[in-house]
């Protein structure tokens, strides 16, 4: 007896609410078509669904973009890095309360209770219509510099299915992964674990618009935004799995009615609406995001670290903040990004290469457009310091000191400057901490409001 089990799925939306009416139609139509011809059928999102630069997102700490995926009534959800380092241990503790499906996350631990948070399982077997017994696990980009100072332990992908993969293999008829760890990654579980026979793939914004065989493997995935929903068929015969194909469609092809931009209106609208509602700080005087933004900044990230130096890119500020009030909406539109502090301690001579570097790559690096790593603008822009002086001569300066080789110093700036191929070489030569679960711009935040006391 042939019988077929369809899985609809998507990946990185990313917030993209303005894709998200007409792509929940489609996903709606896959749905009720799999019914019609009597296919047993899951709805699977593969991470970062959430991000909070929009403003809905950041308003309501992810709840909102869970309530819509309740509303296209998925199963099964992981994680990606949005939700897992963009929001802080309790927030991430929170998001699902009110989810209506389940959430797998396999190599994700709570560090104090030493097991799988409450709110996901570590597999989650699911028997179909005609009685195959499917093992879906779940695995994330093991970004272990924001994971464990967030409270969480992270293992390593490959770690984990050499440990389980057999166990789980036992159990079941079928596995399926649903990978936030991207294209390569999925390539190369394909190649060293022939026990999965489908990978959803994720995390890299590759698009497979009918999936890609590596060995006996069926790797898909669907892009990023919500531009495609992808689709799996699963034919079996008398409960072996004899075929896998896979499709995408685009949002693109899908018209765009009237409601539809009432909807992503509302989002944005909404999302503002309760960020202007919580008032920050009172500023006397306006901070031009070119000169006085960045050095208010630098000020609050040199009082919030205690670090000899800093380093900030001014492609991160987009607008100013003028005289007056300052609200969350101000900070989280001059500052979308989320970014943590981290703090790096740097021998003297690793710190003039550094500095020197800066300067040699200036000119290159002013309008160099950049992509994803937690940044939400457009270009890279130029490096500002504090406490550091000199760096055009042979004797650079921290504070009043000439640095010395051999003599250790700290260095403040944003992790996303260490996740870039840029500087990363001196960087990884030092000692690499978060400090603080805040993002850069509530750190802002917190400083003129200390100003005003």
């Amino acid at each position: 007896m042939s019988n077929t089990l369809t899985l609809i799925h998507t990946n990185d939306i990313h917030s993209h609410f303005e894709n998200w009416p007409r792509l929940s139609r489609i996903i709606s139509r896959r749905q009720m078509l799999a019914q019609k011809n009597q296919s047993d059928y899951l709805t699977i999102d593969l991470g970062d669904f959430m991000d909070r630069q929009h403003p809905l997102t950041e308003a309501s700490n992810g709840q909102e973009n869970v309530r819509a995926l309740n509303q296209a009534k998925y199963d099964f959800v992981t994680i990606g890095n949005n939700e897992g380092i963009t929001n802080t241990k309790t927030q991430l503790n929170h998001l699902f309360d009110h989810a209506e499906f389940e959430v797998i996350i396999s190599n994700l631990k709570d560090q104090v209770k030493g097991r799988e948070p409450k709110w996901g399982k570590e597999v989650s077997f699911y028997t179909t219509d005609f009685g195959v017994k499917i093992a879906l696990i779940a695995l994330t980009a093991p970004m272990t510099l924001t994971y464990e100072p967030f409270g969480w332990l992270v293992t390593e992908p490959l770690l984990w299915l050499e440990q389980n993969l057999a166990k789980i293999t036992a159990e079941s008829d079928e596995i399926i992964l649903l990978s936030h760890l991207g294209l390569p990654m999925d390539k190369e579980i394909a190649q060293k674990f022939p026990a999965i026979k489908v990978i959803i793939g994720s995390h890299t914004h590759h698009l497979l618009e009918e999936g890609l065989m590596v060995n006996d493997t069926l790797l898909t995935a669907c892009g990023r935004y919500g531009e495609y929903l992808g689709e799996i068929k699963l034919l079996f015969e008398d409960g072996k799995l004899v075929s896998k194909a896979a499709q995408t469609f685009s949002v693109s092809n899908e018209p765009i009615f009237p409601k539809d931009k009432e909807s992503i209106i509302n989002y944005q609208t909404e999302g503002e609406k309760r960020l202007k509602a919580t008032e920050v700080a009172i500023i006397k005087n306006p901070l031009g995001a070119e000169k006085t933004l960045i050095e208010v900044t630098l000020e609050a990230m040199m009082q919030k670290s205690h670090a000899d130096c800093a380093i900030i890119n001014s492609g991160l500020f987009l607008g100013s903040l003028n005289a007056g009030v300052v609200t969350r909406f101000d900070l989280h539109h001059i500052l979308p990004h989320p970014m943590n502090l981290v703090k790096i301690q740097l021998d003297g001579r690793t710190l003039k290469a550094l500095v020197s570097e800066i300067e040699y790559r200036r000119e290159e690096l002013k309008e160099k457009t950049i992509i994803g790593m937690k940044f939400r603008g457009k270009v890279f822009g130029e490096i500002w310091y504090h406490s550091i002086s000199d760096f055009k001569s042979n004797g650079i300066r921290v504070g009043q000191e000439i640095v010395s080789d051999d003599t250790q110093y700290t260095l403040v700036t944003v992790d996303h400057l260490t996740f870039l191929p840029f500087f990363s070489d001196w960087f990884n030569q030092g000692k690499v901490e978060i400090i603080s679960s805040l993002f850069l711009r509530e750190i802002v935040g917190d400083y003129l409001h200390r100003l005003n006391e």
